[in-house]
């Protein structure tokens, strides 16, 4: 293995945070980590004086409205107090009232019947989606289909949320409907403003699942791979790497059953011993897939000079899908099967499927260095005392005294030969040593010969 795998056409991005603040109650394994420090670094959202974000907390439309002019950089210019406010309980003194006159003089908004705007009153997610693209200039399209099964084309809000669905700027909920009454949060909202945002910072078409998503190396194979936040992670002892969403809406215990909604990702690598090629190897994997009815297959070649290549199988059953991926890396094969059920979630399911098998990239094992003992004067002095007398031992406990000098030699001995008389300054001992038996014939405190 060489390199990334350039057969999958990734463009590696790197963003870096303005974003100096570290809120207390959203950490880097929060699903909206992200999307609260990007716009947070650009003054869009802000926390509480106590150090929190509070991402749970609910918005009212007010609030909302506010964070959406700002998302979209459009100018909101203090009132000058000659303004006329169309809406009955917003008053030209109350803290956003530039942000409702403003929205009101672009259309973005509209007050009720009865002549108000209700600031603060909670707003929902179709809300919400509906003023993001009216302040971006967004008019899209009514959908030929219904985008979820609770947002149907006749719906109000089917074009902003299609247009949403289609970028991924949104997901359904675990029961596979979108629920666009649900009323939305800070960290939602932050989310969402985000991945406008950023897709427009880059010029994207579409929000990437896996922007996000933390790598995981592998400690055995030279690769690594993006895992969403929300999925389990189990790892075999041969190295096998299993990613499970579990599908607790349909009481799903396993990985190895596949339910309605849930989804799972097995890596294995074959070390390919035998050496075989792609083609042999692909044929034979193809093999055992005979029996899939509908079954796509698409074999390609990787455009640079490592010429990898990879094998990509997809099928869609009543009961299952699946999105198999084999790649020739290097010498070694990596297999990734993604399975899926094929409920409400099956296309986001597909999604995060694919998203995950296209984040795999050729990345070494890490070496990682042996760490060295720290060595305790008293414990390595108490071990050679213990070898005071044994025979054979003596250079071994010398050894472990870095710091010896020899201070003194009697060449004279003990009658069987010379005595060497060693000093260490970090264990403040000498060592009385007899060199024909190897010994350590006594050990005394501090620097001395008199023994």
């Amino acid at each position: 293995m060489k390199r990334f795998l350039a057969i999958f056409g990734l463009v590696a991005m790197i963003f870096i945070n303005t974003a100096l603040a570290n809120f207390e109650d959203v950490t880097e394994e929060h699903e909206h980590y992200a999307a609260i420090q990007w716009i947070e670094g650009r003054s869009i959202i802000q926390g509480y004086e106590d150090g929190t974000f509070q991402p749970d907390n609910e918005v009212n439309r007010a609030e909302a409205l506010k964070l959406i002019l700002l998302g979209s950089e459009i100018e909101v210019p203090e009132l000058t107090g000659e303004e006329e406010i169309l809406y009955s309980d917003v008053a030209l003194d109350d803290w956003f009232a530039p942000y409702i006159y403003k929205a009101t003089e672009l259309e973005i908004i509209e007050g009720y019947e009865d002549g108000t705007f209700l600031p603060a009153q909670t707003v929902n997610l179709a809300e919400t989606l509906k003023m993001i693209a009216l302040a971006r200039d967004i008019e899209p399209e009514a959908p030929e289909s219904d985008p979820y099964e609770d947002v149907l084309t006749t719906d109000w809000f089917a074009p902003y949320v299609a247009y949403c669905q289609e970028r991924n700027f949104i997901q359904a909920q675990i029961d596979g409907y979108l629920h666009p009454e649900l009323e939305v949060n800070r960290g939602d909202l932050a989310e969402i403003i985000y991945r406008f945002m950023f897709t427009e910072t880059y010029e994207l078409d579409e929000f990437s699942l896996s922007t996000n998503w933390p790598e995981l190396q592998s400690q055995i194979f030279d690769y690594k791979i993006k895992t969403p936040t929300n999925w389990q992670q189990i790892i075999g002892d041969d190295g096998t790497l299993i990613l499970w969403n579990q599908d607790t809406e349909n009481g799903q215990e396993s990985w190895d059953r596949t339910t309605e909604g849930s989804a799972v990702i097995t890596v294995r690598v074959d070390l390919n011993e035998e050496l075989t090629d792609s083609t042999t190897y692909f044929a034979a994997t193809q093999a055992g897939l005979i029996g899939y009815e509908n079954l796509n297959i698409v074999t390609t070649t990787a455009e640079n000079d490592e010429a990898y290549y990879s094998m990509v199988a997809t099928y869609l059953g009543e009961y299952e899908g699946f999105r198999d991926v084999v790649i020739e890396m290097g010498d070694v094969f990596v297999t990734i099967q993604g399975t899926f059920g094929t409920g409400l979630l099956k296309d986001q399911l597909y999604e995060y499927v694919e998203a995950i098998e296209q984040s795999i990239v050729y990345s070494p094992v890490p070496v990682v260095e042996p760490v060295e003992p720290e060595l305790i004067p008293e414990e390595i002095v108490a071990q050679a005392r213990e070898n005071i007398q044994v025979d054979g031992q003596g250079q071994a406990m010398l050894d472990l005294f870095e710091d010896l000098e020899l201070i003194e030699t009697d060449t004279i001995g003990v009658g069987t030969g010379p005595v060497d008389y060693y000093y260490s300054e970090w264990g403040n001992v000498t060592l009385k040593y007899e060199r024909s038996f190897d010994v350590i014939l006594d050990i005394e405190e501090g620097q001395t010969t008199a023994f």
